[in-house]
């Protein structure tokens, strides 16, 4: 069953980026981000309160709610660097730099400590980089990314190395793992909608078309279906694997790109998409 799950999980994080990109064509990206992140976060209290979670909230001490509050400003900033980045990037080439964010935060962790070097941690991380690098050196034509999308997508992942380690150090592991992920997104939404307002994007809701609400809600929905499924297979399967497992969903959103947006994905970038997964099936062993 746990299988299944992951499967599910994998597939539905990487249609996320699609959905995204499709709900991105008329829509200011932060409005998107807000959009999406309001569907995301309804859904997963409806999901919440349907299974009584919302009830252990009194038990988070004042400790744990400040690192809540850290944990979803880090989430946000790479959520509204992320959709700023995919605004004029490709899925293909946003999505691997996003990915990073796992093989930054093992390197961090060798930095921090020398015994943390294994040879597979090691050899992950030349495999990700290096298969990174070569997803986004394009050898055909000219690419369709314009403008300055790169610069954001290293920041989308800086700031989802930072979350992780406010995620590990902010002593969530005694509660309910769907109540921590909704009280972070409540932050986000609250910061995406503020920057909205302050940055005077309020005209651009009325661009807004059914074609991107329904790809934006889509997105959200998908959003909110992969963090279920991943949560419930790892309850009924291996943690570390399932984990491992979960990070494969840039296969499947590079592959749904290249299907539904006609996104081109040169013999160079599939070599680097095959060393990204190669790297990360290593961590099996």
């Amino acid at each position: 069953m746990w299988v299944t799950l992951i499967i599910a999980s994998v597939l539905l994080a990487g249609s996320v980026a699609v959905f995204d990109k499709a709900g991105l064509k008329h829509v200011d990206c932060t409005v998107a981000a807000a959009l999406r992140t309001t569907v995301f976060c309804a859904c997963l209290w409806l999901y919440i309160f349907s299974q009584g979670a919302h009830r252990s909230i009194r038990a988070i001490g004042s400790r744990t709610w400040v690192f809540l509050l850290l944990y979803g400003l880090s989430t946000g900033l790479s959520v509204l660097c992320y959709y700023r980045a995919l605004k004029p990037g490709d899925v293909n080439q946003v999505e691997p730099v996003r990915s990073t964010a796992n093989a930054l935060t093992m390197l961090v962790g060798i930095f921090q400590t020398f015994s943390y070097a294994t040879p597979i941690r090691v050899i992950y991380i030349v495999l990700i980089l290096v298969g990174t690098i070569l997803m986004l050196a394009r050898d055909y034509g000219s690419s369709r990314c314009k403008g300055d999308w790169l610069p954001f997508a290293i920041l989308s992942a800086v700031f989802a190395v930072v979350s992780t380690y406010l995620q590990r150090y902010g002593g969530f592991t005694g509660f309910n793992s769907y109540l921590t992920n909704a009280i972070r997104f409540i932050v986000v939404l609250i910061l995406t909608w503020m920057v909205v307002l302050l940055g005077n994007k309020t005209k651009a809701l009325s661009k807004v078309t059914l074609h991107d609400t329904v790809f934006l809600v889509l997105s959200g929905l998908a959003g909110v279906g992969a963090l279920i499924c991943l949560q419930r297979s790892a309850l009924l399967g291996p943690g570390y694997i399932i984990i491992v497992l979960s990070k494969l969903s840039i296969v499947a959103a590079v592959l749904l790109a290249c299907i539904f947006l006609r996104e081109k994905l040169s013999g160079r970038a599939l070599g680097g998409l095959l060393l990204i997964v190669a790297g990360t099936l290593l961590l099996l062993f």
